[in-house]
């Protein structure tokens, strides 16, 4: 959707000027504002994925969108644990701050694989390596 909309964007942008609606400076003042913030949504605010892996001791938490890595950060596997706020809201607690909050309603895992992921990573932190 937000694609379409900087194709109409984009079309108002040049034809308006060129049929003498309004100049192009006119109209650069109020749409590349919106188009930018359109390119935010599309790049910035895509699908985010998350990774996590076990290796002996340590849990590598990686956080991707289009297969890019964005940040990650490592941490001891053991001290891992599941966080349960609200039903069917599920979040995975590591070394005090959440991680991975999902919900079924949005197309993430629900309790019991959340459950089941804590218990594997703790679980794995002593016999070696994981991926999930």
């Amino acid at each position: 959707m937000a694609a379409s909309l900087i194709a109409v964007l984009l079309a108002w942008l040049i034809f308006c000027p060129l049929l003498g609606i309004f100049s192009f400076a006119k109209l650069a003042i109020w749409i590349i504002p919106i188009m930018l913030f359109l390119v935010w949504m599309i790049l910035l605010a895509g699908p985010l994925t998350v990774e996590l892996e076990v290796r002996g001791p340590m849990l590598i938490f990686r956080r991707r969108r289009f297969g890019l890595t964005l940040w990650a950060s490592v941490n001891d596997a053991t001290q891992s644990g599941l966080e349960i706020s609200q039903l069917p809201f599920v979040a995975l607690r590591v070394k005090g701050r959440l991680r991975g909050f999902t919900t079924p309603a949005i197309g993430g895992p629900d309790v019991v694989a959340m459950a089941w992921l804590s218990a594997a990573i703790r679980a794995c932190a002593q016999q070696g390596v994981w991926r999930a």
